[in-house]
């Protein structure tokens, strides 16, 4: 149904017949109707007009002619598309352009009173956003060391568990720290504009060329291409038990999830900021010490004592630019970064800026992991706070530079299609409102940025209209990226009554 909606967006100026749509994906008229009823909740006819409505309404707030929309999108009669409008929005094309140009208004007001963005954020953004060189000396350093690592374990027949360490542990030793002028907040995970994610070099020239500009060593490069060549088998196979029915409803994409290595997750990332890698360490040792040892244990204990080690990778890499003299860097922006990365991950983080660190590092091993994948960052207002609170009463750091440092972390998530979700607001276990200034914060870094950035809004009966209001103006202007909003008057509830 994915590529039936893609066809309908391809072609919404043409005109649409249900049995021509049908035919031209191999179904019956009637089973087509029936499953894109349930896939949409609509009938083909009533989507058809709905997008159309949809597409109209953008090109009048653009300015066009009403008549001339309601002749693009069919109507032979502006009779017959005021009804039509009036039926979907609730109001008239006249009053919904009326409407619109008001809200703009009051939105050119309200801009003046939103944090802004700054020139080095916007030149950041500039830079994801676009093809860029930087990414060439990380595009394929995931690919060569997990391939390594896994590699030696296969071939020492370790389990599934501890060969997946074993390339993650061989990735964050010798991984090479790549640090961007004009950045606060540093780390990788995958490409997302130049080359393909998970982008995994061949053994031709131009891709030994490509690995030899990411600081991948000849002997690695030499092995990485032996292995390539030798194609092993690095995890056992464990046929997945699936019953008939599930089988079926993985067929027509009625279930996601069964028996893969990979899918969503939403992590505890506040633990390593409260704790750091090194005591998340000693409590599994802890438990391994009363459970007794597993491949499991071994394989979490490897992971926490490799990422003990990034922070302090990145704090030389900013040492070795800060005496090199490279006019691109502003001395003040390494010497904040050789600070931060001396203490987070490994211990507990000190600060907004080192809680901000600490989160990204946290997840980027997640997705080196598990890819980038419906990863759930969290309630990262929440998760923040107290440190952005913490630091505003020392009189360290300033509401300004705190948003800026967010537009950082958003920065570092950018994807073209992002599945990273966050999320504002909410509610309290007493049910009082949890809003605070780090949620305006984040709705408005979403807004001056203007890019794809999933973003989660949590309310319920405490929560502040003005909150409310905020998020559905952000989601408005935006247009961008897979805004969810969660009742949690609803959720809360629902999700105790099932344990």
């Amino acid at each position: 149904m994915f590529e039936v909606l893609k066809y309908i967006h391809e072609n919404i100026g043409s005109d649409l017949e249900l049995a021509d749509v049908a035919k031209h994906f191999g179904y019956s008229k009637w089973y087509f109707c029936s499953k894109f009823r349930e896939y949409t909740k609509k009938s083909f006819v009533k989507y058809v007009r709905h997008y159309r409505l949809q597409l109209a309404a953008l090109d009048i707030i653009s300015g066009q002619k009403i008549t001339q929309v309601a002749m693009n999108y069919g109507y032979d009669t502006l009779g017959g598309f005021n009804k039509a409008f009036l039926a979907e929005f609730g109001c008239l094309p006249r009053e919904y352009k009326k409407h619109a140009k008001e809200t703009q208004i009051y939105y050119e007001r309200r801009k003046l009173s939103m944090y802004a963005l700054t020139d080095r954020c916007a030149f950041l953004r500039d830079l994801v956003t676009g093809t860029n060189d930087y990414e060439d000396q990380y595009c394929c350093q995931y690919a060569v060391y997990t391939t390594l690592g896994a590699y030696e374990a296969a071939k020492k027949g370790l389990s599934n568990a501890e060969t997946l360490a074993s390339g993650m542990v061989r990735l964050m030793d010798d991984f090479h720290p790549v640090i961007i002028p004009g950045e606060l907040i540093v780390g990788f995970n995958f490409p997302d504009t130049k080359y393909p994610e998970n982008f995994r070099p061949k053994d031709t020239p131009e891709d030994r060329a490509i690995m030899a500009k990411n600081c991948v060593s000849p002997e690695d490069i030499e092995q990485y291409a032996r292995i390539l060549q030798e194609r092993p088998r690095l995890y056992q196979r464990i046929p997945p038990q699936i019953t008939q029915e599930e089988r079926n409803a993985n067929k027509e994409w009625a279930a996601i999830g069964g028996c893969i290595a990979s899918n969503h997750t939403v992590l505890d990332y506040e633990k390593v900021l409260k704790l750091g890698f090194r005591q998340i360490l000693e409590e599994v040792e802890s438990w391994e010490q009363k459970n007794g040892t597993n491949p499991m244990y071994r394989s979490i204990k490897a992971i926490c004592a490799a990422a003990c080690h990034m922070g302090e990778k990145y704090a030389q890499a900013a040492e070795a630019l800060l005496s090199s003299g490279d006019e691109a860097y502003q001395k003040e922006d390494l010497e904040h970064i050789i600070a931060v990365c001396r203490n987070v991950p490994e211990k507990p983080a000190a600060s907004f800026r080192e809680a901000v660190q600490a989160l990204l590092f946290a997840h980027i091993v997640n997705t080196w992991e598990d890819h980038i994948n419906a990863n759930s960052l969290g309630r990262l207002d929440q998760i923040l706070y107290p440190y952005y609170k913490a630091d505003l009463e020392k009189g360290i750091l300033t509401k300004e530079e705190a948003f800026e440092l967010i537009c950082c972390l958003w920065l570092k998530l950018y994807r073209n299609y992002d599945v990273q979700q966050s999320c504002v607001g909410g509610t309290a276990p007493d049910g009082t409102s949890q809003v605070n200034e780090l949620s305006y914060m984040m709705l408005d870094a979403t807004e001056q940025l203007d890019f794809i950035r999933c973003m989660s809004v949590r309310y319920g009966h405490a929560t502040e209209k003005e909150f409310l209001r905020r998020a559905l103006e952000v989601v408005g202007h935006v247009q961008k990226g897979v805004p969810f909003f969660f009742n949690d008057d609803v959720m809360i509830p629902a999700l105790v009554s099932k344990g």
